[in-house]
Protein backbone atom coordinates (compact mmCIF):
# COMPACT_ATOMS: atom_id res chain seq x y z
CA UNK A 1 0.00 0.00 0.00
CA UNK A 2 0.81 3.84 -0.56
CA UNK A 3 1.42 6.25 2.35
CA UNK A 4 -2.20 7.81 3.50
CA UNK A 5 -2.44 11.38 4.51
CA UNK A 6 -3.18 11.88 8.03
CA UNK A 7 -5.50 15.08 8.69
CA UNK A 8 -5.33 14.57 12.37
CA UNK A 9 -8.68 14.69 12.81
CA UNK A 10 -9.84 15.62 16.27
CA UNK A 11 -12.22 16.10 18.43
CA UNK A 12 -13.54 20.17 18.64
CA UNK A 13 -14.64 20.20 22.08
CA UNK A 14 -15.88 23.86 22.05
CA UNK A 15 -17.12 23.77 18.84
CA UNK A 16 -20.70 25.34 19.08
CA UNK A 17 -21.86 23.26 15.51
CA UNK A 18 -23.13 25.86 13.34
CA UNK A 19 -26.01 24.88 11.74
CA UNK A 20 -26.90 27.22 9.17
CA UNK A 21 -25.39 30.22 7.39
CA UNK A 22 -26.57 32.61 10.74
CA UNK A 23 -25.05 30.81 13.26
CA UNK A 24 -21.95 30.66 11.39
CA UNK A 25 -21.61 34.88 10.42
CA UNK A 26 -22.52 34.99 14.09
CA UNK A 27 -19.59 32.89 15.54
CA UNK A 28 -17.02 33.77 13.23
CA UNK A 29 -15.41 36.82 11.25
CA UNK A 30 -15.16 36.13 7.23
CA UNK A 31 -15.24 32.40 8.05
CA UNK A 32 -12.73 32.01 10.47
CA UNK A 33 -13.82 31.02 13.35
CA UNK A 34 -14.09 32.66 16.90
CA UNK A 35 -12.69 29.37 18.86
CA UNK A 36 -8.70 28.80 17.75
CA UNK A 37 -7.84 25.07 17.49
CA UNK A 38 -7.16 22.70 20.40
CA UNK A 39 -3.93 21.51 18.60
CA UNK A 40 -2.17 24.79 18.19
CA UNK A 41 -4.10 27.49 18.89
CA UNK A 42 -4.61 28.96 15.79
CA UNK A 43 -7.36 29.68 13.66
CA UNK A 44 -9.41 27.45 11.96
CA UNK A 45 -12.26 28.34 9.19
CA UNK A 46 -15.47 26.64 8.55
CA UNK A 47 -15.17 26.78 5.09
CA UNK A 48 -12.60 26.68 2.76
CA UNK A 49 -12.48 29.82 0.23
CA UNK A 50 -8.85 29.62 -1.42
CA UNK A 51 -6.57 27.94 0.36
CA UNK A 52 -7.80 28.32 3.93
CA UNK A 53 -5.29 28.44 7.14
CA UNK A 54 -4.17 24.69 7.28
CA UNK A 55 -6.73 23.70 9.67
CA UNK A 56 -10.89 23.51 9.60
CA UNK A 57 -13.16 22.80 11.51
CA UNK A 58 -16.65 20.56 10.63
CA UNK A 59 -20.16 20.96 11.17
CA UNK A 60 -20.34 18.62 13.62
CA UNK A 61 -17.74 19.28 16.75
CA UNK A 62 -14.30 18.49 14.57
CA UNK A 63 -10.89 20.08 13.85
CA UNK A 64 -8.88 18.58 10.62
CA UNK A 65 -6.34 19.42 8.09
CA UNK A 66 -7.46 21.17 5.06
CA UNK A 67 -6.12 21.05 1.70
CA UNK A 68 -2.73 22.86 2.23
CA UNK A 69 -1.68 20.79 5.76
CA UNK A 70 -2.85 17.85 4.25
CA UNK A 71 -0.72 18.15 0.87
CA UNK A 72 2.41 19.44 3.24
CA UNK A 73 1.99 16.76 5.47
CA UNK A 74 1.91 13.99 2.77
CA UNK A 75 4.95 11.59 2.43
CA UNK A 76 4.61 12.43 -1.20
CA UNK A 77 5.41 15.96 -0.58
CA UNK A 78 9.01 15.30 -0.78
CA UNK A 79 8.50 14.86 -4.52
CA UNK A 80 7.04 18.60 -4.57
CA UNK A 81 9.82 21.49 -5.46
CA UNK A 82 8.11 24.10 -4.74
CA UNK A 83 4.28 25.06 -3.21
CA UNK A 84 2.13 28.00 -3.13
CA UNK A 85 -1.17 28.42 -1.41
CA UNK A 86 -2.96 31.79 -2.61
CA UNK A 87 -5.92 33.34 0.35
CA UNK A 88 -7.41 36.66 -0.24
CA UNK A 89 -7.36 37.11 3.86
CA UNK A 90 -4.52 38.55 5.35
CA UNK A 91 -4.91 37.09 8.70
CA UNK A 92 -5.68 33.45 7.59
CA UNK A 93 -2.28 34.16 4.66
CA UNK A 94 -0.28 34.60 7.86
CA UNK A 95 -2.41 31.97 9.84
CA UNK A 96 -0.94 29.25 7.27
CA UNK A 97 3.00 30.69 6.92
CA UNK A 98 2.76 30.17 11.13
CA UNK A 99 1.64 26.70 10.14
CA UNK A 100 4.04 26.13 7.57
CA UNK A 101 6.84 27.52 9.70
CA UNK A 102 5.86 25.23 12.24
CA UNK A 103 6.36 22.17 10.06
CA UNK A 104 9.71 23.82 9.31
CA UNK A 105 9.08 23.76 5.84
CA UNK A 106 11.11 25.64 3.24
CA UNK A 107 10.03 25.20 0.22
CA UNK A 108 6.07 26.34 0.53
CA UNK A 109 4.53 29.62 1.40
CA UNK A 110 0.90 31.07 1.11
CA UNK A 111 0.61 34.12 -0.77
CA UNK A 112 -2.05 37.00 -0.53
CA UNK A 113 -3.77 37.12 -3.46
CA UNK A 114 -7.85 37.08 -5.16
CA UNK A 115 -8.64 34.72 -7.75
CA UNK A 116 -10.94 37.54 -8.94
CA UNK A 117 -7.70 39.85 -10.03
CA UNK A 118 -5.68 37.39 -11.72
CA UNK A 119 -2.75 39.77 -11.72
CA UNK A 120 -2.29 39.50 -7.73
CA UNK A 121 -1.89 35.75 -8.85
CA UNK A 122 0.93 36.48 -11.30
CA UNK A 123 2.52 38.32 -8.53
CA UNK A 124 2.29 35.47 -6.31
CA UNK A 125 3.72 33.37 -8.61
CA UNK A 126 6.50 35.45 -10.19
CA UNK A 127 7.93 35.51 -6.01
CA UNK A 128 8.73 31.94 -7.18
CA UNK A 129 10.91 30.41 -9.61
CA UNK A 130 8.73 28.06 -12.56
CA UNK A 131 10.74 26.72 -14.30
CA UNK A 132 9.37 22.75 -14.06
CA UNK A 133 6.35 21.15 -14.41
CA UNK A 134 3.45 23.24 -12.12
CA UNK A 135 0.56 21.35 -10.84
CA UNK A 136 -2.88 24.19 -10.09
CA UNK A 137 -4.99 22.57 -7.63
CA UNK A 138 -8.64 24.34 -8.37
CA UNK A 139 -11.24 23.75 -5.51
CA UNK A 140 -14.28 26.13 -6.61
CA UNK A 141 -17.02 25.01 -4.68
CA UNK A 142 -19.36 27.94 -5.97
CA UNK A 143 -17.55 28.07 -9.43
CA UNK A 144 -16.68 31.91 -8.53
CA UNK A 145 -12.92 31.33 -10.02
CA UNK A 146 -12.82 32.96 -13.34
CA UNK A 147 -11.87 31.38 -16.64
CA UNK A 148 -9.55 34.22 -17.17
CA UNK A 149 -7.75 33.15 -14.29
CA UNK A 150 -7.13 29.40 -15.27
CA UNK A 151 -5.98 31.09 -18.48
CA UNK A 152 -3.66 33.47 -16.49
CA UNK A 153 -1.87 31.16 -14.77
CA UNK A 154 -1.54 28.37 -17.57
CA UNK A 155 -0.42 31.34 -20.20
CA UNK A 156 1.79 32.25 -16.64
CA UNK A 157 3.60 28.77 -16.41
CA UNK A 158 4.83 28.55 -20.06
CA UNK A 159 2.10 26.68 -20.30
CA UNK A 160 3.48 23.81 -18.70
CA UNK A 161 0.85 23.39 -16.20
CA UNK A 162 -1.96 20.95 -15.28
CA UNK A 163 -4.85 21.18 -13.31
CA UNK A 164 -6.99 19.28 -11.16
CA UNK A 165 -10.71 21.06 -10.67
CA UNK A 166 -13.24 20.14 -8.61
CA UNK A 167 -17.11 19.87 -9.64
CA UNK A 168 -19.23 19.43 -6.63
CA UNK A 169 -21.99 17.07 -7.74
CA UNK A 170 -24.92 18.81 -5.05
CA UNK A 171 -24.15 21.91 -4.61
CA UNK A 172 -24.49 25.57 -5.95
CA UNK A 173 -24.39 25.23 -9.60
CA UNK A 174 -26.13 21.69 -9.70
CA UNK A 175 -28.90 23.61 -6.92
CA UNK A 176 -29.23 26.19 -9.41
CA UNK A 177 -28.78 25.28 -12.71
CA UNK A 178 -32.45 25.13 -13.69
CA UNK A 179 -33.11 28.65 -12.39
CA UNK A 180 -30.05 29.93 -13.77
CA UNK A 181 -31.54 29.09 -17.60
CA UNK A 182 -35.50 29.41 -17.05
CA UNK A 183 -35.39 32.45 -14.60
CA UNK A 184 -34.61 35.74 -15.38
CA UNK A 185 -34.09 36.79 -11.59
CA UNK A 186 -30.89 33.84 -11.78
CA UNK A 187 -29.45 36.42 -14.04
CA UNK A 188 -26.48 37.65 -11.60
CA UNK A 189 -25.88 33.23 -11.18
CA UNK A 190 -26.16 32.86 -14.49
CA UNK A 191 -23.02 35.54 -15.03
CA UNK A 192 -21.47 33.71 -12.56
CA UNK A 193 -21.74 30.63 -14.33
CA UNK A 194 -20.82 32.37 -17.57
CA UNK A 195 -17.50 33.73 -16.25
CA UNK A 196 -16.66 30.26 -14.70
CA UNK A 197 -17.05 28.89 -18.02
CA UNK A 198 -15.33 31.69 -20.10
CA UNK A 199 -17.87 31.91 -22.82
CA UNK A 200 -21.67 33.88 -22.79
CA UNK A 201 -23.67 31.03 -24.55
CA UNK A 202 -23.90 27.68 -22.87
CA UNK A 203 -27.69 28.83 -21.40
CA UNK A 204 -28.84 29.02 -24.79
CA UNK A 205 -27.92 25.94 -26.35
CA UNK A 206 -31.00 23.88 -27.23
CA UNK A 207 -29.93 20.84 -25.37
CA UNK A 208 -29.27 22.53 -22.22
CA UNK A 209 -32.77 24.34 -22.51
CA UNK A 210 -34.30 21.07 -23.28
CA UNK A 211 -32.99 19.34 -20.09
CA UNK A 212 -34.02 22.48 -17.60
CA UNK A 213 -37.58 21.61 -19.58
CA UNK A 214 -37.50 18.59 -17.88
CA UNK A 215 -36.07 19.38 -14.54
CA UNK A 216 -32.79 17.24 -15.40
CA UNK A 217 -30.46 18.96 -13.54
CA UNK A 218 -27.97 15.74 -13.46
CA UNK A 219 -27.88 16.18 -17.21
CA UNK A 220 -27.62 20.28 -17.32
CA UNK A 221 -24.56 19.09 -14.57
CA UNK A 222 -23.01 17.04 -16.94
CA UNK A 223 -22.92 18.94 -19.87
CA UNK A 224 -21.46 22.25 -17.81
CA UNK A 225 -18.22 20.08 -17.04
CA UNK A 226 -17.94 18.87 -20.24
CA UNK A 227 -18.65 22.46 -21.66
CA UNK A 228 -15.39 23.77 -19.48
CA UNK A 229 -13.48 20.69 -20.57
CA UNK A 230 -14.32 22.48 -23.68
CA UNK A 231 -12.55 25.82 -22.97
CA UNK A 232 -9.55 23.67 -21.23
CA UNK A 233 -9.40 22.20 -24.97
CA UNK A 234 -9.18 25.18 -26.70
CA UNK A 235 -6.62 26.29 -24.45
CA UNK A 236 -4.34 23.56 -25.36
CA UNK A 237 -5.21 21.29 -22.44
CA UNK A 238 -6.02 18.70 -24.60
CA UNK A 239 -5.37 15.21 -22.60
CA UNK A 240 -8.12 15.12 -20.24
CA UNK A 241 -9.64 12.51 -17.93
CA UNK A 242 -12.68 12.73 -15.00
CA UNK A 243 -13.43 10.72 -11.54
CA UNK A 244 -16.00 10.44 -9.58
CA UNK A 245 -15.24 10.97 -5.84
CA UNK A 246 -17.45 9.21 -3.15
CA UNK A 247 -20.46 10.02 -5.27
CA UNK A 248 -19.74 13.89 -4.01
CA UNK A 249 -17.79 15.64 -6.85
CA UNK A 250 -16.01 14.55 -10.36
CA UNK A 251 -12.14 15.72 -10.48
CA UNK A 252 -11.14 16.43 -13.79
CA UNK A 253 -7.54 16.52 -14.79
CA UNK A 254 -6.50 18.41 -17.60
CA UNK A 255 -2.53 18.62 -19.40
CA UNK A 256 -1.00 19.52 -22.50
CA UNK A 257 0.96 16.65 -22.79
CA UNK A 258 0.72 13.13 -23.22
CA UNK A 259 2.63 11.93 -20.31
CA UNK A 260 0.80 14.50 -17.75
CA UNK A 261 -2.17 11.80 -18.37
CA UNK A 262 -0.14 8.88 -18.18
CA UNK A 263 1.51 10.11 -14.87
CA UNK A 264 -1.94 10.78 -13.78
CA UNK A 265 -3.37 7.21 -14.69
CA UNK A 266 -1.00 5.64 -12.96
CA UNK A 267 -2.04 7.79 -9.83
CA UNK A 268 -5.70 6.93 -10.29
CA UNK A 269 -4.18 3.02 -9.54
CA UNK A 270 -4.30 3.83 -6.27
CA UNK A 271 -7.06 4.76 -4.10
CA UNK A 272 -7.30 8.03 -1.77
CA UNK A 273 -6.23 5.36 1.50
CA UNK A 274 -3.64 4.09 -0.89
CA UNK A 275 -4.86 0.82 -1.86
CA UNK A 276 -4.23 -0.06 -5.44
CA UNK A 277 -7.43 -0.49 -7.48
CA UNK A 278 -8.13 -2.16 -10.37
CA UNK A 279 -7.76 0.44 -13.03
Amino acid sequence: MRPVCDIRQRKFPECKECKNKEEREQNSSDGICCIKSELDALPLRYIELCSGPGRCSTRDGWEQDGTALAILNHPDYENIADAIFIDYNQDVVDTLNQRIQNLSISNAKAYLGDYNNPQSILAAMRSRRFDGLTLCLVDPTDCSVPFDTIQTIYNESNQKCDFIISFFRKTDFHRNCIEATTNSNFQEAREKYQRFLGNSHFFTRSDVRDAAEFSHRDRISELFRKDYAGSLKRMGLIYQDTVGIDNIYNLLFATSNPRGLDFWNKARKYAPNGQGTLF
